[in-house]
């Protein structure tokens, strides 16, 4: 009972979190300009959330893998609620900065969510996931209109920001009161003492261990995909989402002449599609994929860069709605398969989440500079989407031909082989001694890709 609980509890605090950031996201550019910015300063403090997110999300994720994730979510809860507040009360572009760089330090709701539910049903991490994200959506529905009517009011963006920064503080209501969670706080190692735990005593010592083979004669049965593989899956895919959004509005009215009220619906049925499809992900990957998370995000890849390359040829703003709105339906897919692949085999679940939201941070860093660029030289009303087509291309050939598992990574094979030859193989020997047996004899080529 208590479970269930918090799951819906988790679902609420996602609902209220997204509802929160859209009330005043759509409104922060005009924000930025009233306060004198021009165009670049925009796509300057606009990159810094992105940028900070970056190397505060491993650190928070390892946190909560260490101190426990409820108390790390209650200090990013709470210091969000402050940067938000400070955010209203900017008046100068100085203090909006500040502002931007706190939340992006704290604003993890969303990766320490996902951590929490998980724990709390490993079993059904799929259809959980699923749940939280079409949650979270939900948000994105009804905040930017609410926000856009407040803001007409006297002081309404500051009005805004203070309704944003009351909502994460209903949020800790919530997770106070409701939330409770599974898993146990971890041991760490003393100093000297060896472990097999993928963690270090501290955050980037640790983050790295994640990424090295692992020690001989430990178990990695149930590693299925190497970190890194997964961590670049997620950010070419996050930047196909990303780049062609970021000056959508401007595109749309370059190639279309379409007005800020079409663009506004557009971007309403494209959350409303995103939070169905997402509810759908749970029964879909158990009973069509059978908990195949690698062959949905296969699927939907294939689906996110056909509808990429339909918005590039699109000759009428209906059919590039169409597209947009076919985006929004496999994205959904892609992020809870990612996430539920890179969660494969692991019990870190805050610190590999963390990690997972910096490539997503790093992709939504840089989108807006490399949209710019596309549209500069590539083509000013195609550019990104084109670049968001490309990404999207990259990232299903790395699905389907270069591989996630970590056998496939040259520095791996390299200890593989080390292993081999010293007879100390760091998998279940007896399952894989026929295969050893083979290579050391020269029966199966030594090259890495068939390994």
């Amino acid at each position: 009972m208590l479970r269930y609980r918090s799951i819906y509890a988790l679902y609420l605090i996602a609902f209220i979190d997204l509802f929160a950031v859209s009330l005043f996201l759509p409104l922060l550019s005009k924000e930025i300009r009233d306060l004198g910015g021009d165009p670049f300063l925009i796509g300057v403090i606009g990159s810094v959330y992105g940028a900070v997110q970056l190397f505060s999300s491993p650190i928070v994720g390892w946190g909560s893998d260490k101190h426990g994730s409820k108390i790390i979510l209650f200090i990013c809860l709470l210091s969000t609620a402050v940067g938000y507040a400070l955010q209203g009360y900017a008046s100068n572009l100085g203090m909006l900065l500040i502002a931007r760089s706190i939340a992006g330090c704290f604003k993890h709701t969303q990766t320490i969510g996902k951590s929490i539910i998980t724990e709390l049903a490993p079993q059904e991490k799929s259809h959980v996931l699923a749940n939280f994200n079409a949650f979270g959506s939900m948000g994105f529905i009804v905040g930017p209109t609410i926000g856009a009517h407040l803001v007409e009011l006297e002081g309404g963006f500051r009005s805004v920001c203070l309704l944003a920064s009351a909502a994460f503080l209903a949020n800790i209501l919530i997770l106070v009161l409701l939330v409770t969670t599974k898993r146990k706080i971890k041991a760490w190692p003393s100093k000297g003492k060896d472990s097999d735990d993928l963690m270090g005593k501290n955050a980037y010592c640790g983050l790295g261990t994640i990424f090295s083979w692992p020690k001989s004669g430990a178990d990695t049965s149930t590693l299925k995909y190497s970190v890194t593989g997964i961590l670049f899956l997620r950010f070419v895919f996050s930047s196909s989402t990303i780049i062609p959004r970021a000056n959508l509005p401007l595109t749309l009215e370059s190639k279309f002449g379409t007005g800020v009220v079409s663009v506004g619906y557009l971007n309403s049925m494209q959350a409303v599609i995103s939070t169905i499809t997402g509810l759908t992900v749970g029964p879909v990957v158990s009973r069509l994929y059978q908990n195949d998370s690698e062959r949905m995000v296969k699927h939907a890849g294939f689906v996110k860069a056909i509808s990429l390359l339909a918005l590039v040829v699109a000759p009428t703003f209906r059919l590039a709605g169409l597209s947009l709105l076919l985006q929004s339906g496999a994205d959904p897919f892609l992020r809870v398969g990612i996430t539920s692949m890179s969660l494969d085999g692991h019990d870190d679940f805050g610190t590999i989440l963390g990690l997972g939201q910096s490539a997503t941070s790093l992709s939504r860093m840089l989108a807006p500079f490399i949209a710019g660029v596309a549209q500069t030289y590539l083509s000013d009303q195609d550019g990104p989407a084109i670049i968001g087509f490309t990404a999207a291309l990259l990232g299903l050939i790395w699905s389907y031909f270069v591989g996630m598992r970590r056998g496939f990574w040259r520095w791996g094979t390299r200890k593989v082989h080390s292993d081999i030859n010293n007879g100390s193989m760091g998998i279940n020997g007896g399952d894989h001694q026929p295969l050893i047996n083979d290579i050391k004899k020269g029966v199966i080529n030594h090259n890495h890709h068939q390994l």
